[in-house]
């Protein structure tokens, strides 16, 4: 079984932040970010139209990164592409979209993917040379 767990992006920080509980019925979700400035681990509550959750695939790429829902990958043939859930599943999407190129998370091993940034944080990854 694999470990259920979240980051969030905090829209109004432009920051990710580990999620460390999750309220469905108050609708808010509590995170923790270090703040580059203070140099300290800032925890606060965020509704959920501040935030955007990535949930962790229960994969690691080849460093030991883990890798979560709307991450960037590269994998080892240079495509880049972000990963999505689809229909109970985690795939790698290769940028700009190629029909050949969707690659179910059980093979990313064999692949060798490594996490460069996510759609959040680094969208200029994902924009057409």
């Amino acid at each position: 079984m694999r470990e259920i767990k979240f980051r969030a992006f905090i829209k109004g920080k432009k920051e990710t932040a580990k999620v460390n509980a999750i309220d469905f019925s108050l609708e808010k979700v509590r995170a923790s970010y270090y703040d580059k400035e203070l140099k300290n681990i800032i925890t606060e509550t965020y509704n959920f139209d501040e935030i955007e959750l990535m949930q962790y695939t229960g994969l690691k790429d080849k460093e030991g990164e883990e890798i979560y829902k709307k991450d960037i990958l590269k994998i080892s043939n240079s495509e880049v592409g972000k990963v999505e859930f689809i229909n109970g599943s985690f795939y790698f999407l290769a940028f700009p979209l190629k029909d050949d190129i969707r690659i179910a998370s059980y093979f990313w091993n064999q692949v060798g993917v490594e996490v460069i940034g996510n759609i959040y944080e680094n969208p200029e990854l994902l924009e057409t040379k």
